[in-house]
């Protein structure tokens, strides 16, 4: 129950107060600056939040391995920070996490080049479209599923969990 409150509040609070999420900054500065310490705001929230649902679900109970206990502790750490960055990068709007991003390596801030095919381009699901982006993306996927298949052996869950990882 603690998980369905705490995400549910921190998924309304990335999404719905900033009701212009998809839209860029404003040209003016100043309005510009309101949103992104609002949006600052939102995601310090997010991450003390997330981090007292964590601690609600006692982590430091968890029985792990004993010989590698605190190789596993660190991991368990490492896991939060990144997931902490995750909910500061959910709180602002895309472009400016394209240049947070950018600023930890820039060679992904950088405009695509002409002729650069995305998987973006064209949406509509028509056989040509299909077949035009059939390439290793589907080789690979296909063989994530077979192999996922030793691990799975139902075949719902096994759908299901590929369904949803693509999410």
């Amino acid at each position: 129950m603690v998980f369905v409150v705490v995400f549910g509040i921190i998924w309304y609070n990335a999404f719905v107060p900033d009701s212009d999420y998809l839209s860029p900054l404003p040209v003016d500065q100043k309005a510009a600056d309101l949103i992104l310490v609002a949006n600052w705001w939102r995601s310090i929230y997010a991450v003390v939040l997330f981090l007292c649902g964590y601690s609600y679900l006692k982590p430091d109970a968890l029985d792990f391995f004993h010989p590698a206990q605190r190789f596993w502790r660190i991991i368990s750490m490492l896991t939060l920070i990144y997931f902490c960055f995750i909910l500061v990068m959910l709180n602002h709007r895309p472009k400016y996490g394209r240049w947070l991003l950018g600023y930890f390596d820039n060679t992904l801030n950088q405009d695509l080049t002409k002729g650069h095919h995305t998987y973006d381009d064209d949406c509509d699901l028509t056989f040509e479209n299909i077949w035009s982006n059939f390439d290793h993306y589907y080789l690979v996927h296909w063989g994530n599923w077979f192999m996922s298949s030793f691990v799975i052996r139902d075949f719902p869950i096994l759908h299901f969990w590929h369904v949803l990882n693509e999410f």
